[in-house]
């Protein structure tokens, strides 16, 4: 995502993984092992819109929110004017995820443009 918010976490600079603007009533932060159980239900709910079934377990998500040893990860979540989770990222070295929860992509009907982000005034 471009055009964001610096996010810092673990010692890492996340530039641009806060998508600005966010729309009415979104925010975004770090993410953290707290959000685990959150998180992993949005995958869930993410994998069986693409796969018709989940494929990831809840302690693979715990696992990349808290990696072992040195590996920091850098993580973002935004969350929705609920509190849940519409989507979250990290990014450790070369590899990253990306998961937008499924009610969420074209948020009330606008596209997501090509970088990721969300149109202003949405």
């Amino acid at each position: 995502m471009t055009g964001g918010t610096a996010v810092t976490c673990s010692g890492s600079v996340m530039s641009g993984l806060c998508p600005q603007p966010l729309p009415a009533g979104h925010r975004c932060r770090p993410a953290t092992a707290a959000d685990a159980g959150s998180l992993h239900r949005m995958v869930v709910a993410c994998e069986r819109a693409l796969h018709g079934r989940a494929l990831t377990d809840a302690d693979r998500v715990a696992a990349e929110l808290a990696p072992p040893g040195a590996q920091s990860a850098a993580t973002v979540v935004v969350l929705d004017p609920a509190g849940g989770p519409a989507g979250w990222a990290w990014v450790r070295g070369r590899r990253a995820r990306v998961e937008v929860h499924p009610g969420q992509l074209g948020c009330r009907g606008a596209p997501v443009s090509s970088a990721g982000v969300w149109p202003a005034g949405t």
